[in-house]
């Protein structure tokens, strides 16, 4: 994808710019052959520039001293602190740097709850049958009504409680591993 997009943007004539901690990261082909300049950070501000030069008949790479780069923050004119991080004047900051910090601070925080939801979905989706009755009987005057197992009303009940959407065969499945291995629970019920 990283090839495909950099290949997409050589043509537009287009300049990219990929942030990462580890050039060892990168896929080999892509750090060998595709970046023409690498950035070392030595401070906040601070840098070299290498020029990176691909052998045409071995397999080695060149690393060639280009420059050294020096840039000072935006807006050092408005706000004589290094970082945003930890002002008390964040919230209602309108300098660049403060709406770029806190448009970041936002998206961080939308990734996180989506991985989160990603994750405890997946988590539900390897859940074992025992852990799912485990999970039913913990509402089962929901579910069980009138001395019977309601199949119907068990899927409703662990989507709506837990948000596990079960298919009719995993329902019924769930249905036969409680009367199987909690038949003494469900009796005590009736």
């Amino acid at each position: 994808m990283l090839v495909s997009t950099m290949e997409s943007s050589r043509f537009k004539v287009h300049v990219n710019i990929i942030p990462i901690i580890n050039m060892s990261l990168l896929d080999k082909t892509v750090r060998t052959h595709l970046i023409q300049y690498q950035i070392v950070m030595n401070d906040r501000g601070s840098g070299t520039v290498y020029r990176v030069k691909p052998s045409q008949f071995s397999d080695k790479t060149y690393y060639e001293y280009f420059c050294k780069l020096r840039y000072s923050l935006l807006d050092s004119n408005l706000c004589a602190k290094d970082s945003c991080l930890g002002c008390e004047q964040l919230s209602g900051c309108n300098i660049f740097r403060a709406l770029y910090e806190k448009k970041k601070a936002s998206i961080q925080d939308d990734r996180y709850e989506q991985a989160k939801e990603q994750a405890q979905a997946s988590e539900l989706k390897h859940l074992t049958l025992n852990q799912l009755e485990n999970l039913s009987l913990a509402v089962k005057e929901l579910w069980f009504i009138d001395g019977k197992l309601n199949v119907q009303r068990l899927r409703i009940v662990m989507r709506d409680t837990y948000g596990i959407r079960l298919s009719n065969a995993h329902a019924y499945e769930l249905r036969e591993g409680l009367e199987l291995h909690h038949k003494d629970k469900l009796e005590n019920e009736t």
